[in-house]
């Protein structure tokens, strides 16, 4: 059992991810009769194929806006979460696997 352990902890990902936040935000603006909710969010992400080496390079770029009649934090807390699952749904669901590198389709 222990000899499984130390095998799975040294081997080697087939692709490692970085990213970095270029830009997020998260606002709420009072209007007349309601609450005007927008977010934005900006992200680069890296994904390198340590079989041969080669880099994809993947952007991240979505932004949201919702108007509700009572503002709760909670409400912009929702915003963000639906546009940040979405975003990232969208993205994984554009990738591939050809011969163990990561490829946009």
């Amino acid at each position: 059992m222990e000899t499984l352990e130390t095998t799975q902890l040294e081997a080697k990902p087939d692709v490692r991810i970085s990213g970095q936040v270029l830009e997020f935000s998260a606002k709420a603006k009072s209007r007349f009769g309601s609450t005007l909710m927008t977010a934005s969010l900006k992200v680069a992400l890296k994904a390198e194929n340590t079989a041969n080496g080669t880099v994809t390079t993947i952007n991240v770029d979505d932004a949201r806006e919702e108007s509700v009649f009572w503002f709760d934090p909670e409400d912009l807390e929702g915003l963000v979460n639906q546009m940040l699952k979405e975003s990232l749904e969208n993205t994984m669901g554009n990738l591939k696997v050809t011969d163990s590198s990561l490829r946009m389709k």
